[in-house]
């Protein structure tokens, strides 16, 4: 995984993607107070909030962990790691604790500085999300080229029941230059007691290797056909 700093040689052969002072921004808002609770840019924590939230940078990646106002929270967020897919990764565990019905905690992750620098014309961007969950779990994934046009990747919801919850996409983009991915789980209470949700979802794309294996499979498969 990349520092969040600085993304290694790797990730351009990988990705063809790169960061510079890349804006990346975790932030944490409860519907129960008047503006937003927590944000985290990998050094200042600022915002509004009075709970009990921690919040660290271990170089790999964002974690924020505690407590905020009728919520308990445990996460942790990624962006372009260079060694694995995917581009970018939010997990998170929260539980409703002193929240009424309807009560919202919104978490958002969000990266504005890519750089593809060695990208295909057409990028093909995977995006999956899923867990289990007894509260209701809304995810979004939008991706703002150079041009700022928009593009959702993915935009779920889920109803706790409690059950288990899996949605992907891939959409096909012809991308260059700048561009910025922003990610956003929204857990709402069902009830008044303890229930928690969690979630796990990522962005990300082909590696080119995969795809290299993919053509020489297709290419077997047209040698086998031909010699029948």
């Amino acid at each position: 995984m990349k520092k969040l700093t600085a993304i290694a040689a790797a990730s351009v052969l990988m990705f063809g993607a790169t960061a510079a002072n890349a804006a990346i921004m975790l932030t944490l808002d409860s519907s129960v107070t008047a503006g937003v609770d927590y944000t985290f840019d990998g050094t200042t924590v600022g915002g509004t909030g009075t709970g009990a939230m921690t919040f660290s940078n271990n170089g790999t990646s964002y974690l924020g962990s505690g407590t905020l106002a009728g919520w308990n929270l445990s996460s942790q967020t990624s962006t372009s790691q260079p060694d694995t897919n995917p581009l970018m990764h939010m997990t998170a565990t929260a539980t409703s604790s002193g929240a009424t019905v309807g009560d919202t905690l919104t978490m958002t992750f969000s990266d504005d500085a890519f750089t593809l620098t060695s990208a295909p014309d057409l990028t093909k961007m995977l995006a999956n999300a899923g867990g289990s969950s007894a509260l209701d779990v809304a995810y979004s994934v939008t991706l703002t080229d150079a041009d700022s046009v928009v593009t959702t990747l993915l935009d779920v919801a889920s109803s706790g029941s409690p059950t288990a919850y899996a949605f992907n996409d891939a959409t096909l983009l012809d991308l260059s230059g700048v561009y910025s991915m922003q990610m956003t789980a929204i857990f709402t209470a069902t009830s008044t007691g303890l229930d928690s949700g969690s979630i796990d979802a990522g962005v990300s794309v082909p590696v080119p290797a995969t795809l290299a294996l993919l053509g020489l499979g297709l290419l077997g498969l047209g040698w086998s056909r031909r010699k029948a």
